[in-house]
């Protein structure tokens, strides 16, 4: 296997990254990832295709805004791995998929509700594939 990218810039540049990293972009690493040897995840090229990006056109100039700001604050953070990120509530996890979600129209009050057991999920599903 290879490496393979995607070539974004601008805005799209720092948007994108934010919803590869958010939780709908480690649900869809889970979902497709291919197990390898010692805890090593695979994506296929194949898979890469199917990972949901933002079409950053859709936005609103305020949407965008938000997300930009959200990309700067997060710069500042040093996370920890995935599985710490959720088994911990890492607090830079929690504030990227509360606010990436917001912005995109969830309700806080629901996020604050769901996420928790989603990141329970994910941490034993990252620990035992």
């Amino acid at each position: 296997h290879t490496f393979k990218y995607i070539l974004l810039e601008g805005t799209e540049a720092k948007i994108n990254p934010l919803c590869l990293n958010s939780i709908l972009g480690i649900i869809n690493l889970v979902l497709l990832r291919e197990q390898t040897t010692q805890a090593y995840t695979d994506i296929m090229e194949s898979d890469l295709i199917l990972f949901d990006i933002i079409d950053t056109a859709l936005l609103t100039k305020n949407q965008k805004k938000r997300l930009l700001n959200l990309y700067n604050e997060l710069k500042k953070y040093e996370f920890p791995s995935l599985i710490e990120q959720f088994e911990k509530e890492y607090e830079g996890r929690v504030k990227l998929d509360t606010e990436f979600l917001e912005i995109l129209g969830l309700n806080r009050e629901l996020l604050n509700r769901i996420l928790p057991k989603i990141y329970e999920c994910i941490a034993k599903e990252l620990k035992t594939n």
